[in-house]
């Protein structure tokens, strides 16, 4: 059966573990924990003769082709018997089903799991990218690279025989051809891998078909190349030997896949050496952050404490993007992320710096927003250091200081701008005692900067765009059941005495809004716990309430507002620059200009008194539209309403 469905998005996951390329078995463990330990629930067959296996996830949201293709890459970093073709081709990918007859004889049996996931899955994307953070942890990604072409790059030439080779000095196999040159093809080992090893290097060493053909003849001096000499058995089966026409057309044709493969493909060399230690510093003061926040969670359950959590969560996501831990963010920027007021962010950063998780670092001046520093809570109170889990938000990383702009940038608040005493903290809940707590994500086997970064971007970026909807808004159910919403999905399925603990929430408190979201159909109680429904349902529960236009209704606002200010900025500018003696006057509002200046923006509109006037520049920029040509007071790119 196919895994995708005619738009090429898949409905199914099935991992294909070959036994012939190892042990199959273990494999199929391995991966069957990591999902019980994500509480994603899976199916388990034996393929077929051949002993193999097949790990069967079913869905119930479609999954996009990419996202599956990086799951596969990751997942055969965890099982090298995966077979890569079936989850990295949407069109062609399938796989025999539970039950299905095997071409050698027998069926594919259930071993484990409930075939009624697979009839009515309940596993939803929020889950694959749970699993895929995990898997980013476990398995980091290399530090981004750029690009560079090769030399030789589409220059291949042919040979007498009229084989493609690379032309250039003959060189010695790299290190990597020649290590994979003389290592056996014992059980378990990927002989083509090997071989593919081989003629790569070959090839970009501008090696000639004839110089392998010479090699693959010494069998003692070229294991590596046994590939070419046999073809892999059955489990348990000797090798059978290649007739040499055989031999000769695997050769020719992997060759000259090789050569294309070197003249076409680019090399990649870092293009910032200094990114992964950055990257690392930002993730752990982003993780640092996320625990202390964690370890006081109910703080964000009492009277603005929603909001409040947004807004930090969102600093923590701009800090990760910036690859630094001082960034500047306007109120209207951040209110439209959360889902929440531009007022409402105001008031939520100056509480965040009154009680000692942010800092301003630099006000807003002219054009430009505040800059904002997150704080570690290094020497503060916050739980030791250990395997956390996703709740919290906290991806198991060791403490280390904050990066250097958070502490060489970082400013206090000014007077002005203070609501309070600093020193004064808010009310704030003391860490929950130790009980329930979910399972623990996979310690990640290398820390590196760039894969901490990631999962904990990834992390934050759900989370925001679960709670950042509509329906809870004031207007619609409240944030605070757009808290437990977000909970769910990411953890799932939980018990309603879980939903309390890791809320800080009482259990009658949880079971209320726990109540409210299943009354809205937003969740439905199942044999584990509680489970969210389709993120459709948001769509349509808002659009009942009338309320499904509300963030875009305020992001148009906000936008004039911005182009409000922008346009004021530069009638300042105007104002300040030296006055000429001659040339041309600038048109007013609403004058077309037939030679305009390059950015000009027209006069601002003036009262009588001189003093402008906003209630005419807002109804000449409504009557202008999206128009951002000469003359038009439309705010360029990048201006910046106050914050």
């Amino acid at each position: 059966m196919y895994l995708a469905d005619s738009h090429g998005a898949f409905r199914f996951l099935t991992c294909d573990l070959d036994a012939a390329k190892g042990d199959a078995r273990a494999d199929a463990r391995a991966l069957a924990q990591l999902l019980d330990d994500l509480a994603i629930p899976c199916v388990l067959t034996r393929s077929g003769p051949s002993d193999g296996r097949h790990v069967w996830i079913g869905l119930a949201e479609p999954a996009d082709a990419d996202l599956v293709r990086e799951l596969a890459h990751l997942l055969r970093r965890l099982c090298p018997t995966l077979d890569l073709s079936p989850l990295t081709n949407p069109a062609t990918g399938c796989v025999r089903p539970p039950g299905a007859p095997h071409r050698a004889g027998g069926r594919s049996s259930l071993l484990a799991g409930d075939l009624d996931t697979l009839l009515t899955p309940r596993v939803r994307l929020a889950h694959l990218h749970r699993l895929l953070a995990a898997l980013r942890l476990r398995f980091p990604a290399p530090v981004p690279v750029t690009s560079q072409p090769r030399e030789h790059s589409g220059s291949i030439c042919t040979d007498s025989s009229g084989h493609p080779y690379l032309p250039g000095t003959r060189r010695e196999l790299p290190a990597a051809s020649r290590a994979a040159l003389v290592s056996p093809v014992a059980a378990g080992v990927d002989g083509s891998a090997l071989l593919r090893s081989v003629l790569l290097g070959a090839a970009a060493a501008h090696w000639h078909l004839s110089d392998i053909a010479q090699l693959a003849d010494d069998a003692p001096s070229s294991p590596g190349l046994e590939h070419l000499r046999s073809a892999a058995g059955r489990p348990g089966q000797p090798r059978r030997p290649r007739s040499a026409v055989e031999s000769g057309r695997l050769l020719t044709r992997q060759w000259a896949r090789a050569v294309t493969h070197v003249a076409t493909t680019t090399r990649h060399a870092g293009d910032d050496a200094t990114f992964g230690a950055r990257a690392h510093a930002v993730a752990q003061l982003v993780d640092d952050v996320q625990a202390r926040a964690h370890a006081t969670r109910g703080r964000w359950r009492l009277r603005g404490g929603p909001s409040l959590r947004r807004v930090l969560d969102v600093l923590c996501e701009l800090v990760l993007e910036a690859v630094t831990g001082v960034v500047e963010a306007d109120i209207r920027r951040i209110a439209l992320m959360c889902g929440i007021g531009r007022e409402t962010a105001r008031t939520a950063l100056l509480r965040l710096a009154e009680e000692g998780w942010i800092r301003q670092a630099r006000p807003a001046e002219g054009p430009h927003a505040a800059y904002w520093a997150l704080l570690s809570p290094t020497g503060a109170a916050s739980p030791p250091r250990r395997d956390r889990d996703l709740v919290g938000g906290s991806l198991a990383v060791e403490a280390t200081p904050a990066p250097d702009e958070a502490s060489a940038q970082v400013s206090g608040l000014p007077a002005a701008l203070s609501t309070g005493d600093p020193g004064r903290s808010r009310s704030q809940a003391d860490p929950a005692p130790p009980g329930w707590s979910p399972p623990l994500l996979p310690r990640p086997l290398d820390s590196s900067g760039a894969g901490l970064r990631t999962s904990l971007l990834h992390l934050l970026t759900a989370r925001r765009e679960a709670q950042a909807h509509p329906l809870f808004t004031p207007t619609g159910l409240g944030h605070r059941p757009g808290q437990v919403w977000a909970l769910l999905r990411e953890n799932w399925p939980l018990p309603t005495s879980a939903v309390a603990e890791e809320l800080g929430d009482s259990i009658d408190t949880a079971a209320a809004d726990l109540d409210c979201l299943q009354e809205h159909g937003l969740l439905h109680h199942g044999p584990r716990g509680w489970l969210t429904t389709d993120s459709t349902m948001r769509d349509h529960l808002a659009a009942e309430r009338g309320i499904e236009d509300l963030l875009t209704d305020r992001a148009a606002r906000y936008t004039l507002e911005r182009e409000l200010w922008a346009w004021w900025q530069s009638e300042q500018e105007w104002m300040s620059a030296p006055r000429r003696t001659s040339g041309p006057r600038r048109a007013g509002a609403g004058q077309l200009q037939l030679l305009p200046h390059h950015h000009a923006r027209p006069a601002h509109p003036r009262r009588s008194d001189g003093r402008c006037s906003w209630r005419t520049a807002r109804r000449a920029l409504l009557e202008t539209g999206p128009s951002t040509g000469h003359g038009s007071p439309r705010a360029r790119r990048g201006d910046h309403a106050p914050a």
